[in-house]
């Protein structure tokens, strides 16, 4: 199982390299918005707006949701902690480094939760996400794994967090 992880850690950096060569000046600005619909904040107000203003089961959802996004921003900056990877474009602090990617994780968190609750909208939510993961690449922001580790951690810190405070 290691080897698999030293392989992948190896050919990222190439990936990398080639994500950012197709880059264009148009997309880039597009990339930007996406990215910042992934953060906690910008998160935060959508689940703040539904709790205000949802019906009452969309309430019910969006107060777990909120929980879920302080609970996936917690485990993002231990991990960033303690792993301490350095971002593609170069060094940044302990707590803003690269490994977990923070807007992946907290997306996914999101999607976790609100997708349990309406499953119809999953498809859309899932895309969504990726979406932000993908912008996170082309951005280079991030190297592959920082993205598929987001998507990990928030789905699982979105099921446990709906878990532990959903009641019926």
């Amino acid at each position: 199982m290691i080897w698999i992880f030293v392989i992948v850690v190896g050919w990222e950096g190439e990936l990398h390299d080639k994500i950012q060569g197709w880059r264009v000046e148009w997309l880039d600005k597009p990339m930007e918005y996406v990215s910042k619909m992934g953060d906690g904040l910008s998160l935060s107000m959508f689940n703040l707006s539904a709790w205000m203003v949802g019906s009452d089961k969309a309430k019910k959802v969006a107060r777990v949701a909120m929980w879920g996004t302080v609970v996936a921003e917690g485990v993002v900056l231990v991990m960033k902690g303690i792993i301490n990877r350095e971002r593609p474009f170069g060094g940044t602090s302990r707590w803003s480094s690269g490994f977990p990617s923070g807007h992946t994780t907290v997306v996914f968190a999101n999607i976790a939760i609100w997708g349990e609750h309406y499953p119809e909208y999953r498809k859309v939510m899932v895309g969504f996400g990726g979406l932000v993961g993908v912008a996170r690449l082309y951005l280079g922001m991030h190297y592959l794994t920082d993205v598929v580790a987001g998507v990990v951690i928030g789905t699982v810190v979105g099921k446990i967090v709906d878990r532990m405070l959903w009641s019926e």
